[in-house]
């Protein structure tokens, strides 16, 4: 496994923190729709619960992905905990899943996330993974003004630089702030898994 990155700092609106080890052989989409999961659990429940939602609507083995979502779901919390210091004991998960054989609106869609949660009064941050597939988009820029009117901007935006994130890395970002990154489903034909989980 790569070193932890960190890339960006602790407390930075946007960080990659490191690499984690590929899914063992080929893993293939079947669904041909848009499959999500979205739901709270305990620690020990996170790897066994995803994994199965994974291999129901791919064509995986449970042994092959489970490396790639322990060392994924270790890194977040280890981010979490040092962000947190003694809460990684108690720290549960909300999970969140996409698995999409296009992206069907075939085209991008940039936007921030909203306010996922508030813990002692300071907003969450969402750590995310493409497990399989290409990876979220991010634009470098995190000033205010982007995010005014982004509907009405999405070609300006298009220009902007990114950050360059790789499959299998880990990045953690804010939400529901002004200066959150602006971020997009990439614009793909082919099987991507999107993991994602904001621990609280």
């Amino acid at each position: 496994m790569a070193p932890y990155l960190n890339v960006g700092g602790l407390n930075s609106t946007f960080a990659i923190l490191q690499d984690v080890p590929p899914p063992s052989g080929t893993i293939r989409v079947l669904s041909r729709t848009r499959k999500t999961y979205n739901k709270k659990l305990i620690q020990s429940q996170v790897v066994p619960a995803v994994r199965q939602f994974i291999t129901q609507h791919s064509k995986a083995d449970l042994s092959a992905i489970t490396g790639t979502l322990t060392a994924f779901f270790d890194s977040a919390l280890k981010d979490y905990g040092a962000r947190n210091a003694g809460e990684m004991a108690k720290a549960q998960a909300w999970v969140f899943i996409t698995i999409s054989k296009i992206n069907s609106y075939g085209k991008h869609y940039w936007h921030r996330d909203g306010i996922c949660g508030l813990e002692n009064g300071r907003v969450l941050s969402r750590y995310s993974m493409a497990m399989v597939g290409p990876p979220t988009e991010v634009i470098c820029s995190s000033e205010p003004q982007l995010g005014l009117e982004l509907h009405h901007a999405q070609k300006g935006l298009e220009s902007l630089p990114r950050h360059p994130i790789a499959t299998g890395q880990v990045y953690r970002f804010t939400t529901g702030q002004g200066d959150s990154p602006i971020h997009s489903t990439p614009v793909f034909k082919t099987g991507r898994i999107f993991v994602s989980v904001i621990y609280y």
